[in-house]
């Protein structure tokens, strides 16, 4: 039987930072590419695998059906809210010159299809990618049996999927998303509308965040992230506290960590 290949590590101040993931929806807006540079100064900024595949695909993939990228939020009939197909189109320019370009040096942690595909942070448990295929496994089953915005967002589905089940799978180290709301600043961000839709349990503590708040509102403010809101931009924060939250003890028997019995709560920053 071949062994595992281990992941390649980086250590350094990056590794021992909080880590940070970027939420489809912002990265695919006009800052995301500001937000992924910025943040990598303050934070371990991982990349969810689905939209990594995403900004990886060849020019044009997404361009001429950008809309397959933009989230179906709750009560858009409604709102008055921006399209945002043109948006994403630049964003995806922008991240293409990013990941191939003079900014190829950005440090992105992400989970590939095998551990030798990675690239994370050190020290981190053997079990992260365990904990993400279980998570990413039974969070799609549930997408699937709702089919919210299926099949028209199937692209920005599994993005949102892998989003959740990454910060989930990092949850023992405080991971949190970062996010921003849609263009009218109403309501919950639209990986919340979608978990919600799944099934998972979405609150808004807002009112209460208080101190962990005020600490992520430092760590945007240092890293930059202050022409984000200044353009009108509102930011949210998410924390998804999965039903297990157990590291590699290396007994094999760890218990596998499920979404359905989960809470998300997210909160304005």
């Amino acid at each position: 039987m071949p062994q595992p290949v281990a992941a390649p590590t980086v250590t350094g101040v990056l590794a021992r930072t909080r880590p940070c993931i970027l939420d489809p929806r912002l990265a695919l807006s006009e800052w995301g590419v500001l937000a992924a540079v910025r943040l990598s100064a303050e934070c371990s900024v991982w990349m969810p695998r689905e939209l990594r595949e995403t900004l990886k695909s060849p020019k044009g993939a997404f361009r001429t059906q950008a809309d397959k990228l933009a989230p179906r939020v709750y009560g858009a009939q409604s709102r008055a809210l921006v399209r945002r197909e043109e948006e994403i189109r630049s964003s995806l320019d922008q991240w293409g010159a990013v990941l191939q370009g003079p900014l190829g040096w950005l440090r992105l942690y992400y989970l590939g299809e095998n551990a030798g595909e990675s690239v994370l942070p050190a020290p981190l448990d053997h079990a992260v990618h365990e904990r993400f295929e279980s998570l990413a496994a039974g969070l799609d089953s549930m997408m699937r049996r709702v089919g919210y915005d299926l099949p028209r967002g199937e692209a920005i589905s599994a993005c949102f999927r892998d989003t959740a089940a990454l910060c989930a799978a990092l949850a023992p180290y405080g991971a949190f998303v970062i996010s921003t709301l849609e263009s009218d600043g109403r309501a919950a961000p639209a990986l919340c509308n979608y978990l919600d839709a799944w099934g998972v349990n979405v609150v808004d503590v807002t009112a209460r965040a208080g101190a962990d708040s005020e600490v992520l509102r430092s760590v945007l403010a240092r890293a930059g992230l202050g022409p984000v809101e200044w353009s009108g931009s509102r930011l949210a924060a998410m924390h998804v506290i999965p039903s297990a939250l157990l590291l590699d003890s290396g007994d094999n028997e760890l218990m596998a960590p499920s979404l359905e019995r989960s809470t998300v709560y997210w909160h304005l920053v």
